[in-house]
């Protein structure tokens, strides 16, 4: 009994589709596996690290400080001086050193975010240590969250004439 073409090549016709189709699919799952993380495809971001010498001796609030007033008030200050002002540009995995009073030093890193991170925080390490100290030594050796657009304050060490705050704007 004679087999019609279209019985015969139908088979080589579902094949010849499958390959075609496998083909086509191919880059896009490959892409997909490919696409870079989270923390690759964010630029990098922009930081205010402001140093701020608190004390309960009289003199107010340094006008500098007034936007940032309203958030600094739950503290029993008398004055407020800010003493520098640092913009910091941070990608993944990247470090800004900020010198502070009292031969002190602040590294902000910005950390690859964990997979359970919220995407709209930032994860930041802060490092704040002494020249005179051991080096693995730290006064503050800490992980945050930081929400873009958001702040963050860490009571710092005693000076000899108050005390230090950090303040980070995002």
């Amino acid at each position: 009994m004679p087999v019609s073409r279209t019985h015969r090549s139908a088979p080589l016709a579902s094949v010849a589709m499958a390959t075609l189709l496998a083909a086509a699919l191919a880059p896009a799952a490959a892409r997909a596996d490919l696409a870079p993380p989270r923390e690759e495809r964010d630029p990098a971001v922009n930081l205010t690290v402001h140093v701020i010498r608190a004390s309960e001796a009289p003199g107010g609030v340094d006008p500098q400080l007034a936007p940032l007033q309203k958030r600094l008030s739950n503290f029993r200050f008398s004055s407020l001086r800010l003493v520098n002002e640092t913009p910091v540009s941070l990608a993944v995995d990247g470090r800004g050193t900020i010198a502070l009073p009292g031969g002190r030093r602040l590294v902000v890193t910005r950390l690859r975010p964990r997979p359970d991170d919220p995407p709209q925080k930032l994860r930041l390490h802060l490092r704040l240590s002494s020249a005179s100290q051991a080096p693995q030594a730290a006064l503050l050796d800490a992980d945050y969250l930081i929400a873009r657009g958001g702040d963050l304050l860490v009571g710092g060490p005693r000076l000899e004439d108050g005390t230090l705050l950090l303040f980070l704007h995002h």
